[in-house]
């Protein structure tokens, strides 16, 4: 009563300590949730050494940590190499992350907006600039002007004064 603990098909039990709640994060991780504070497992249930995780999500390949507030980007690589005693990656700090598009991710900080692929490279780095999601690309506005990105090599790298695109 009041105690969820997950055991395998073959009876073997993979975390032993009771939870709230279970959840799978992109096929690679078990999230277990207890108190409004997530842990994280691999899926032989070996914990991985975060603490104060509020919510866990996975975006565009990447998995998404949120902790007081910010959310913490690593990639699954990134993630395993904990239970292998690797160091926790938080140098990926954002107010707020969206998935975009694939392997893209929209992040934003301190009112500065950029684009970040699957690789945690930026595609669009971190400026005061708004970036739109279109069926054909990413518009991105700054300074009056306006830049597309992702329709073709033809429009890279130039800007326009105003884009207009119609369904």
């Amino acid at each position: 009563q009041d105690c969820l603990k997950l055991i395998h098909k073959s009876g073997r039990v993979i975390i032993q300590d009771c939870y709230e709640e279970y959840k799978m994060i992109d096929d690679n991780f078990i999230a277990a949730r207890r108190g409004g504070y997530y842990t994280l497992y691999t899926l032989a249930g070996r914990i991985l050494p975060l603490t104060a995780v509020t919510q866990i999500q996975e975006a565009e390949g990447l998995i998404l940590l949120t902790r007081s507030g910010k959310t913490v980007i690593n990639t699954i690589k990134q993630l395993a190499g904990l239970a292998d005693g690797n160091s926790f990656h938080d140098e990926q700090v954002f107010d707020e992350v969206l998935a975009v598009d694939k392997n893209l991710v929209l992040v934003r900080n301190s009112g500065m907006e950029g684009i970040v692929d699957a690789s945690l490279n930026y595609v669009i780095p971190l400026g005061m600039h708004t970036l739109t999601k279109t069926p054909f690309g990413l518009l991105e506005k700054q300074n009056g002007r306006i830049a597309i990105h992702g329709l073709s090599a033809e429009f890279e790298n130039k800007t326009y004064d105003n884009i207009n695109y119609y369904r």
